[in-house]
């Protein structure tokens, strides 16, 4: 029985056409406390300063102005939402599809076997098993066992995040022009790799300059702007190198639903346990169980979680649909989203190398990522292959061959796997390496 039966029944009729000032204001079950009173003083006031905000690092009563006020200016930074936030300053042994379930399951089965032994990450393993069977996933990890992976174990993955939430080097506001910032998903983030494997640390370090890696796993073109938008002035960096997610994911922030959290008292868990409001969402409101901001990937899959609200469900279902079958609004979406992070780069005096990650010329787009849609399609349906049919497989494929196509790095495939098995590995980011150190080189 909800606390607000109200309110359920206005927004199950109303759907998606909730107005602030008309249906969630005057109805919120708190609209007595001092959160409505200081939207109302400060917008007529114009205290707030709406030009330039972080979304988790503002108070509620901040982004409700923000997304109460009409106005716009060609100079207004959009607030962005993390959906990492929850990672910053911790550390873990796996995360996202890199993790202890899916590693076990390779483990035990025939042909994840034959491929971890190959990519050298069963070796690997052994210095971890410990950390890997005394804890669940996900595991923060100790201080003690985060000194250990550094002096034991630097060919490991693990995943350590800075204050801001990325896997990057710490940023530093006040020293400009001697960093080099990579944007993008995981390609960027490096899931499954060693930090100094990422093409990131490899340029880093060949050009001399603070490694400020921005990739969020999943993340679009929209939020690799988002990110920049609000980053690149503060940061000033040298180079941006902006490796481009695929195409057909999008970015959207379901305001509509966020106003039915607001009614449902949702101020209070706003910055609860510092943590994000997109976190909070899933732990203090069980509503549903989907996030509020979502990077839509576009795959044709009906799994939106366990969702009660048939508005809600039908209206993600439409904006699949949308962006999985209109690749014109796709590329017209990452144009525009690369030429804005171009002209940020130009104001601010950094210069912009741009390839889209399904490019072609990439090494793990050739056979080997065939190999790991298969090994995909296997672990999501529970299904076993022998040793035999594998190897069987990649010797059609040839991909037990040395081969220099033009590109290539002269290296067998095999070490083009991350430890998850369907990510690239350390010949796709050496080459993306020298790919943009040779962008770079051209404008220098």
């Amino acid at each position: 029985m909800s606390r607000y039966p109200k309110i359920d029944s206005d927004y199950e009729f109303k759907g998606f056409c909730l107005n602030w000032e008309e249906d969630v204001f005057p109805k919120c079950p708190n609209k007595d406390c001092s959160i409505i009173h200081d939207i109302t003083i400060k917008l007529d006031n114009r205290d707030l300063d709406l030009t330039c905000f972080n979304v988790h690092d503002t108070e509620l009563v901040q982004f409700l102005a923000y997304l109460t006020n009409a106005d716009f200016t060609e100079n207004q930074i959009i607030p962005f939402l993390h959906t990492y936030w929850h990672h910053r300053n911790r550390s873990f042994l796996y995360n996202g599809q890199d993790n202890k379930e899916r590693y076990d399951e390779f483990q035990n089965s025939n042909y994840g076997k034959y491929l971890l032994d190959k990519c050298g990450y069963t070796e690997q393993f052994e210095k971890i098993k410990t950390l890997h069977n005394d804890h669940e996933w996900p595991y923060e990890l100790k201080v003690e066992e985060i000194n250990y992976l550094q002096t034991e174990c630097e060919e490991v993955p693990w995943y350590k995040h800075n204050s801001w939430a990325f896997r990057s080097d710490e940023f530093d506001f006040d020293s400009k022009g001697d960093s080099i910032l990579t944007i993008g998903c995981s390609y960027v983030y490096g899931t499954g790799l060693a930090e100094k494997e990422r093409f990131s640390n490899l340029l880093s370090e060949t050009l001399g300059l603070k490694n400020y890696n921005l990739g969020i796993p999943g993340s679009s073109h929209d939020q690799a702007y988002l990110f920049s938008q609000y980053l690149i002035p503060l940061l000033k960096p040298k180079h941006v190198v902006f490796l481009g997610p695929n195409i057909i994911r999008t970015y959207h922030f379901n305001e509509n639903l966020f106003k039915y959290f607001v009614l449902q008292g949702f101020e209070y868990n706003w910055r609860r346990d510092d943590d994000s409001f997109v976190r909070h969402k899933t732990e203090h409101n069980k509503l549903f169980k989907y996030d509020i901001s979502k990077s839509l990937q576009g795959r044709g899959k009906e799994d939106y979680g366990e969702i009660e609200d048939i508005h809600f469900l039908q209206y993600v279902k439409q904006l699949n649909i949308h962006y999985h079958k209109n690749l014109y609004m796709n590329k017209l979406n990452a144009s525009r989203n690369v030429n804005a992070v171009k002209g940020l780069c130009y104001e601010n005096g950094a210069t912009f190398h741009y390839l889209c990650s399904d490019d072609r010329q990439l090494p793990f787009n050739g056979s080997i990522n065939a190999l790991a849609d298969l090994i995909e399609r296997f672990v999501e349906d529970k299904k076993q292959a022998t040793k035999e049919q594998v190897i069987e497989w990649i010797k059609e494929n040839k991909l037990d061959e040395v081969r220099t196509p033009p590109n290539f790095v002269e290296k067998n495939d095999y070490e083009d796997y991350a430890r998850d098995l369907c990510h690239p590995g350390k010949k796709t980011n050496q080459w993306l390496a020298d790919y943009f150190l040779d962008s770079i080189k051209k404008v220098v």
